[in-house]
């Protein structure tokens, strides 16, 4: 099967082990990505006891051992950028996919140079773990929730994390801030400094389709970063808001 040419695309995808489904999601999503798209693809581990296998075709594989109580997302995110030489990335997380033709469209409306940041999705679906297979063997073209009776669909024209494509000239001037740690914030964060930034951004209606798993402390709001995140959050907030005002 001849694949589709995403050659000036880098994905990132951050990885922390924290349950087998975590595992088994991160392997789908490159298999996935690796058998439609010609493309670029960094994964980086952070671990205790590795677990990812980094020796896969097409990609670059990082890690680090971090005997730490929280997985730092926002910096691995950011040494992955430092490896990226191609002018398009996707913030992508290690658990969504989306339809082919999503990711073409995106590829294509980026690079004509005149989009920033894409949200390539306004419907958050959370796909069971006895429907994964299923779903994925339908290529992700033409889904029917409702026949599907997938658990927990949603509409979000607010939600701003799972997968976002970003020029890579843009991200360069407002990256990830690594202050905050573990789960909660970021993607707003990082959706608000770009707005004050003046970026165009744009949303694509279409399906995100998320891989259920296990939720470790770690991806909750009980971590003990969580209070800072939002206070962080809190202050990003305040800007935009005086932003949108004038």
């Amino acid at each position: 099967m001849k694949k589709n040419d995403l050659s000036n695309l880098t994905f990132l995808i951050p990885f922390k082990f924290d349950s087998p489904e975590r595992l088994d999601n991160i392997n789908i999503v490159i298999k996935y990505i690796n058998s439609n798209f010609k493309t670029n693809i960094i994964v980086y581990e952070e671990y205790v006891n590795r677990k990812f296998c980094g020796d896969i075709d097409n990609i670059h594989y990082m890690s680090a051992k971090e005997d730490v109580d929280y997985f730092h997302r926002t910096k691995i995110i950011n040494k992955m950028f430092d490896c990226v030489d191609t002018e398009l990335i996707s913030i992508y997380d290690a658990d969504v996919l989306l339809p082919t033709f999503t990711y073409i469209k995106t590829y294509n409306w980026m690079s004509i140079g005149l989009i920033d940041v894409i949200y390539p999705y306004d419907m958050f679906v959370d796909i069971s773990r006895s429907r994964i297979k299923h779903i994925i063997d339908k290529n992700l073209e033409n889904v029917n929730v409702d026949d599907l009776k997938i658990r927990g669909t949603n509409f979000y024209n607010t939600f701003f994390g799972g997968a976002i494509f970003v020029n890579s000239s843009f991200y360069n001037t407002c990256k990830f801030d690594e202050r905050f740690k573990s789960w909660g914030g970021e993607d707003d964060d990082f959706y608000m400094r770009s707005v004050i930034k003046n970026a165009n951004i744009t949303r694509i209606s279409g399906k995100l389709f998320h891989l259920n798993h296990f939720r470790g402390k770690d991806s909750k709001n009980s971590h003990s970063y969580y209070s800072d995140n939002c206070n962080l959050l809190t202050e990003t907030r305040k800007k935009y808001i005086l932003y949108k005002g004038n």
